[in-house]
């Protein structure tokens, strides 16, 4: 299973709004605690490639470049590269997928339009597991 670092803050948003069974609970915690792992490397890498490149994070997160605009492009790119790279949850995950797999099967529940992509991305994801 390989998730793209943008996708992994709204796949841990929308696994957190919903309510499981036990079974399913279980394996959802644990897959979170996983995603919300490599999210905080994620965002250390953002913070670390401001910083190169001549940027100030402050502490809420909101980046600036006083004195060096010139680097607010190469910065941009390098972190929208860092967006798309991805991640293999699989090997840390294999054997959690089948209950959050047969959770969702049955699952009669509403999806925001805002939750609709990370929604999409979970479902593809239990299905390609499956078909290993």
């Amino acid at each position: 299973m390989k998730i793209k670092n943008l996708e992994l803050f709204p796949l841990i948003n929308f696994l957190e709004k919903v309510d499981m069974s036990a079974k399913a609970s279980r394996a959802r915690t644990k897959l979170v605690k996983r995603l919300r792992n490599w999210g905080d490397e994620y965002t250390e890498s953002q913070k670390q490639i401001v910083l190169e490149n001549g940027g100030i994070v402050d502490e809420n997160g909101s980046v600036s470049f006083v004195g060096k605009e010139e680097n607010i492009p190469k910065t941009s790119a390098e972190r929208t590269e860092l967006s798309l790279e991805t991640v293999n949850v699989s090997e840390d995950f294999d054997g959690q997928f089948k209950s959050l797999k047969t959770f969702f099967e049955d699952w009669d529940g509403v999806v925001s339009a805002m939750d609709a992509p990370a929604f999409d991305k979970l479902l593809d994801i239990l299905e390609d597991e499956e078909e290993k």
